[in-house]
């Protein structure tokens, strides 16, 4: 447990995306308001890729804590469908 401390407690979380920020305000055992700060996110570029046996795909490269690259599946022919 976390001591509640008046009237804001303020509680920091290491995790691998960065530092994760959070700070509750209230009185006693009340929280009355909440406000959380993450890490960066930011969208870098549009790039394209040359990957064998699929050829020239394009994907937006992004930041949210780690790396992502958003490709349209239909681009590396997959072809979405709902879980059962």
């Amino acid at each position: 447990m976390i001591e509640v401390k008046e009237p804001y407690t303020e509680i920091v979380f290491d995790t691998i995306a960065g530092l994760v920020k959070d700070e509750g305000e209230g009185w006693g055992r009340c929280c009355k308001k909440h406000h959380y700060a993450g890490c960066s996110k930011f969208l870098l570029e549009n790039n394209e890729f040359d990957i064998p046996n699929l050829g020239k795909i394009e994907a937006d490269i992004a930041y949210g804590g780690l790396w992502y690259a958003f490709i349209d599946a239909e681009s590396i022919r997959l072809k979405p469908t709902r879980g059962k």
